[in-house]
C-alpha cells in the first residue's frame, strides 16, 4: 500500500498531466536518471523537504512537505530561442499553468489541508543546446493518517 506522502505526490503529477498543459509536455514523478532532451518540455514532481509540526499539541501529526515541480525546456541555437524569446519567457506559461492547476484544487481532492506556492529557483544552461529550468516549490500541509 502506498504511503500518504506517495499518494499526494502522485495526485499532483496526475493533476498536472491532465489539466490543459502543453500537448507535448512530459509530467513525471521523481527522476533518478538524466532526462533526454527529446522528452522536453517536462515537469518533474518530487519532495525536497518535510517538517513535522510538534510544538503545539493541537497540531501534532500535521506535516509540512515541500514539493518541487521542476519545469525544463530546451531552446536550440545560439539565441535564447529560435525566435529570440528568452528561456525564462518560455518557462512562464508552464509556471502559470502549474500554479493555476494547484490553486484550483488546494486540498488535492481531500488528501491535504492546503497547498501554497512558496518559492521559485531558476537555472539556465549553455552549450550546443540551451536549456532553462525553474524549480517551483509548494508547501503542502497534511495530516498523515499513520501518525494518528
Amino acid at each position: 500500500m502506498a504511503s500518504h506522502r506517495s499518494l499526494i505526490l502522485a495526485r499532483i503529477a496526475e493533476l498536472l498531466a491532465g489539466h490543459g498543459g502543453p500537448e507535448d509536455l512530459s509530467v513525471q514523478r521523481t527522476r533518478v536518471s538524466p532526462l533526454a532532451t527529446q522528452n522536453l518540455p517536462a515537469s518533474i514532481v518530487y519532495p525536497t523537504r518535510e517538517d513535522p509540526e510538534t510544538d503545539d499539541h493541537d497540531l501534532s501529526g500535521l506535516r509540512l512537505m515541500t514539493v518541487r515541480i521542476e519545469h525544463r525546456v530546451k531552446t536550440p541555437g545560439d539565441h535564447p530561442a529560435a525566435d529570440g524569446t528568452p528561456p525564462d519567457d518560455v518557462l512562464d506559461p508552464l509556471l502559470e499553468w502549474a500554479t493555476d492547476t494547484l490553486r484550483s484544487n488546494r486540498t488535492l481532492d481531500g488528501l491535504v489541508q492546503d497547498v501554497e506556492e512558496v518559492r521559485l529557483a531558476w537555472d539556465f544552461g549553455e552549450g550546443d543546446l540551451q536549456m532553462a529550468a525553474v524549480g517551483q516549490d509548494f508547501r503542502v500541509a497534511y495530516w498523515d493518517p499513520n501518525d494518528a
